[in-house]
């Protein structure tokens, strides 16, 4: 039997102490996660809807129409919100021994403080927005976990308690170390609905293994301390039996299941108040910057993906890995919201007549434009670099980043006042790819440190906000994804991988759904001769022969079939 080695994401629940974070066992979509997206959400969608676009449009819609003509800003907001998702998660996790964190074990008082000095935390924590996101997952984890795993809602349903967490307000009363806060029931994965004792006062209850001890009560005794309650809670066997916990929809996991919308409701308000509301959220606290900073709450104008290269004869590498990597990214993006507006090819060399540059929309038409490069002239030295960037910035769109390929010096260097004066105007970036220099009047394959040359890439980059990138022939391809990602981010997915061997079987089968704006398939590495086809489910044969489906042959001898 021949097989194929799939690679598959497994995703593996265990037990909790508060909502689910990202998957209940039960299969319920209410997790810390959805909590977190839909409060945060709704308080990005006031905050833009106020902010940015000066209360025009509806409010519902404010984030959408905000990013609706930037897909790669939107994506980066969403980034953002899950690296806030992964610190809840972690926060479970790495905390799980302590009671208040999860508010459990009426150590309620020590969460309404751990959250004010986690509030406190988020304001020294200004200059690092990495570490912010971090710190505010720790804080939303426990205002969050405060309506799974209390009363609050028993009592005063999906509304949420304005107070908690917050420097200088005064909770209402919370039961005593000895008092009773539960009647014991005979059924504990039952009829727990109405097990609650105490009234007008806050509780929580106890969870074994999670930093807690439930005080012991003799059997056949009335009440006790409640339990957090759930399979996993051993504490729920003993007097007051059952539980209290609203985390899922499922009656054998949260005996207080019927409560689980009004919870998630709450804790969903609780995050957008956490977050923008007019006198404690965090919005106040830190500012609009930073606010703006931790959910990268920018848009990008239409820009050009633009690509300067020197085109001598020592330039073959250089030249090798933009076109890979063009070829990825195109065939990666083509048809979707993340494609640029459009791709800009200028070449240099020596002399200037030689120089020539284009701005291409079509993707795959600037893939055969750097694919037709033929090297000129040999290894001398310096190149026309200036008139090569001056070239590129006229004909790309305002807010670009230029990436400028060379491993020789700039023979008009002279013009680097009048390139960077271009390229403030139109708020160009440029960052130059430095693989050699000029030395002894030839030219040095490996980077040689030259102070003219160096000091006129560095000053250009300087100015204009990007970086020079030094770096060797061999290594230049790894390089450049790095920095072309970073720019213009993909943004895509992996639907499906596996490894394909010549004695698999011919044929491999994989799902897309409707979703899927621009699909891109890999088979690595089988060179242009492969045989490999793309047929759909009725039999066709894709025949490539559109450009809304293209196949393509690397130097890496990888096929790539992209489909929009």
């Amino acid at each position: 039997m021949k097989g194929i080695c799939v690679l598959i994401l497994i995703s593996i629940c265990k037990s909790t102490t508060a909502f689910y974070t990202r998957q209940s066992p039960d299969g319920s979509p209410n997790t810390h996660e959805t909590i977190t997206q839909e409060g945060t959400k709704q308080a990005l969608s006031s905050y833009i809807w106020e902010n940015k676009l000066k209360q025009t449009g509806s409010k519902n819609t404010a984030v959408d129409d905000f990013f609706k003509n930037d897909a790669t800003s939107k994506i980066e907001m969403k980034k953002a919100i899950n690296t806030i998702v992964q610190a809840i998660t972690n926060t479970q996790v790495d905390k799980e021994k302590k009671a208040y964190v999860h508010c459990h074990a009426d150590q309620i008082l020590l969460a309404h403080q751990h959250v004010i000095s986690c509030r406190d935390k988020l304001s020294q924590l200004k200059k690092d927005v990495v570490v912010l996101r971090k710190q505010l997952g720790e804080c939303l984890y426990t205002v969050q976990s405060f309506y799974s795993n209390t009363n609050w809602v028993e009592m005063y349903g999906d509304v949420p308690y304005k107070d908690f967490g917050i420097k200088g307000k005064t909770l209402m009363a919370v039961a005593s170390p000895d008092e009773d806060t539960c009647n014991d029931v005979t059924n504990i994965d039952a009829d727990c609905g109405q097990n609650i004792k105490v009234q007008n006062k806050l509780t929580s209850g106890y969870h074994h293994g999670r930093g807690n001890t439930k005080p012991t009560k003799t059997q056949g005794a009335p009440a006790g301390k409640c339990s957090h309650g759930g399979p996993d809670d051993e504490s729920r066997t003993m007097v007051a039996k059952c539980g209290i916990n609203k985390e899922t929809p499922t009656e054998r996991l949260s005996p207080h299941f019927y409560l689980h919308e009004q919870a998630y409701l709450a804790a969903i308000a609780a995050t957008t108040d956490f977050l923008t509301m007019n006198d404690t959220g965090i919005l106040k606290m830190l500012g609009s910057k930073t606010f703006d900073e931790i959910f990268n709450i920018k848009t990008r104008e239409d820009v050009s993906l633009a690509f300067v290269i020197d085109f001598s004869g020592s330039m073959k590498e250089e030249i090798a890995a933009v076109r890979e990597k063009i070829i990825q990214h195109v065939t990666a993006t083509i048809g979707s919201d993340n494609e640029p507006a459009d791709y800009v090819l200028s070449l240099f060399s020596d002399p200037v007549t030689l120089n020539k540059a284009f701005v291409e929309r079509d993707g795959y038409e600037m893939i055969e434009r750097i694919k037709n490069i033929t090297v000129a002239g040999g290894y001398d030295c310096p190149e026309f670099a200036s008139d090569g960037i001056s070239r590129a910035i006229n004909i790309s769109r305002n807010g670009s980043t230029i990436f400028v390929f060379t491993d020789a010096d700039a023979k008009d260097a002279n013009r680097q006042q009048e390139l960077t004066d271009a390229a403030i105007t139109k708020r160009i970036i440029i960052s130059p790819f430095i693989t050699g220099t000029c030395a002894r009047g030839r030219r040095a394959i490996q980077y040689v440190k030259r102070k003219d040359t160096a000091s006129f890439f560095r000053r250009l980059a300087k100015a204009t906000g990007g970086k020079v990138h030094r770096t060797t022939k061999e290594e230049i391809s790894a390089v450049l994804n790095d920095v072309i990602e970073k720019t213009f981010p993909v943004g895509g997915v992996i639907v499906d991988a596996f490894n394909w061997s010549r004695t698999s079987s011919n044929n491999v089968m994989f799902a897309v759904d409707s979703s899927i704006t621009a699909l891109k398939i890999a088979v690595c590495c089988p060179g242009a001769d492969s045989g490999v086809d793309l047929f759909y489910p009725n039999g066709t044969r894709e025949t490539f022969a559109s450009r809304i489906s293209r196949k393509l042959f690397t130097t890496r001898h990888e096929v790539i079939m992209s489909l929009q």
